[in-house]
């Protein structure tokens, strides 16, 4: 019996389906629960189909169930229940757990396994998780492997992923694993910026445009790019912003207010030469 059908039955019906170990009917009676589906939304009753379903050796709910125990959605977070879940699913091969529980292997003190951690971002990279093809690209990159990195932030990279995005047009813009190209390094900041505001790569972007390299200098895209990115705390950048309210940068008036609120948000981040501009002023 598939999903389909048991979709179109009772909930009483699906409930004895469940309780005569269906699988796929504990799933369904479970996703009931859990969103009021036709049935009163009810989280402990979510919790115990979905976790009688994993039981079983269902996939989806051992997903399920690692996602709600990690965040506490309609249970009490448990990390070991997670990592328990998220183990099981990585075990039957599911990319996403994968790169969850190399997460946990390499961020968690209880669960830190470097190498644990490497295999399996490796098993979810080659089956197309551009979080973890990002993620290898980065632990390459630790261990001094400068092309292997750039090949798996390319393959993230050409999937969306911001972050590989950033990284390949630092790979292009220093050529490190790959030849220097300018070009192409604008070429992927900008993929960056415009798939998901990448803080990072908006200031690299802004320095280009400030410097004129590899593009045509342009301040006030400089500037708008720097803004951003200080927007979002990079503390570098909210220096640089307020040393353009500060000097006579062209097209940008002086504006001291501007500069001291952009200069103390960046001290208060730690920079040092934010605070000794500060005292400037």
């Amino acid at each position: 019996m598939n999903t389909r059908k048991l979709s179109d039955l009772s909930p009483e019906e699906i409930r004895r389906q469940a309780e005569q170990g269906n699988t796929e009917a504990m799933r369904l009676l479970g996703a009931m629960y859990a969103f009021g589906m036709r049935i009163e939304q009810d989280d402990s009753q979510a919790i115990h189909w979905y976790s009688e379903a994993a039981r079983q050796g269902d996939l989806p709910s051992q997903c399920f169930l690692a996602s709600r125990y990690t965040y506490g959605m309609g249970v009490e977070k448990d990390r070991d229940q997670a990592f328990s879940y998220f183990k099981e699913a990585a075990g039957q091969g599911h990319p996403w757990a994968q790169h969850e529980l190399a997460r946990i292997h390499m961020e968690e003190p209880a669960y830190y396994n470097p190498q644990e951690a490497s295999r399996l971002l490796k098993a979810a990279a080659e089956q197309g998780n551009p979080a973890s093809q990002n993620a290898l690209g980065e632990l390459r990159e630790q261990a001094d492997d400068s092309r292997q990195a750039v090949y798996w932030w390319q393959q993230s990279a050409t999937s969306g992923n911001p972050d590989a995005q950033y990284h390949l047009g630092r790979a292009f813009q220093s050529g490190a694993g790959v030849h220097q190209d300018t070009a192409k390094a604008v070429y992927w900041y900008w993929k960056a910026v415009a798939g998901g505001g990448h803080p990072l790569a908006e200031y690299e972007l802004g320095l280009m445009y400030y410097h004129g390299e590899g593009i045509e200098p342009d301040h006030q895209q400089a500037l708008e790019l720097l803004r951003r990115s200080a927007a979002q705390d990079i503390p570098e950048a909210q220096y640089l912003v307020g040393l353009f309210y500060t000097e006579q940068v062209p097209d940008t008036p002086v504006d001291l207010d501007e500069a001291r609120m952009w200069l103390q948000r960046a001290a208060d981040r730690g920079d040092r030469e934010a605070r000794e501009e500060l005292a400037k002023l």
